[in-house]
């Protein structure tokens, strides 16, 4: 089953559900943390 035939079969039950985008890693996170983690896992390869 795919996400969206998943999504489907939860809406159809009336369960409230989103599907995560995923923008990938090369964006600037929002959060100068998760960057700093980004910037040193880069910078060790």
């Amino acid at each position: 089953m795919n996400v969206n035939a998943f999504y489907r079969e939860l809406k159809s039950a009336g369960i409230h559900t989103t599907i995560r985008q995923q923008f990938g890693i090369y964006i600037d996170a929002a959060c100068g943390q998760l960057y700093g983690q980004y910037q040193q896992k880069e910078n060790n390869s």
